[in-house]
């Protein structure tokens, strides 16, 4: 399968693409922004690939109000380990980076060790 040659490539992902990696489409947030898209024959298999924007990814339980919220933050302006304070509706949130949101979609796939071979 696509992710069983993700999985035997790992390394030489990470090194490419400067610590990125592929992930399932099935883990890209809805606020997604593709960049550019292209089907690409792998190995026999036409693949989907999608360059997106840099986004936060939020943990699958947090209120989709504050997935609004996260949402509409740059990357650029939120580090490893912050935490984040919003209001929506009146009701105040506590974030913290690792635990309630990821900086990208691999960290949030990695920490949740939603696919096994990416951990």
């Amino acid at each position: 399968s696509v992710e069983d040659a993700v999985a035997g490539n790992l390394a030489l992902f990470e090194t490419k693409f400067k610590g990125a990696v592929p992930v399932p489409k099935r883990f890209a947030p809805s606020y997604r922004v593709v960049l550019k898209s292209d089907v690409v024959d792998v190995g026999g298999s036409n693949v989907e690939v999608s360059i997106c924007r840099p986004s936060i990814a939020a943990k699958d339980s947090v209120d989709e109000l504050v997935v609004t919220f996260l949402s509409t933050l740059d990357i650029s302006d939120v580090s490893a380990g912050q935490e984040l304070s919003c209001s929506v509706d009146g009701k105040s949130h506590s974030l913290k980076e690792g635990q309630d949101f990821w900086l990208n979609t691999a960290s949030k796939v990695r920490a949740t060790k939603a696919v096994n071979w990416l951990s």
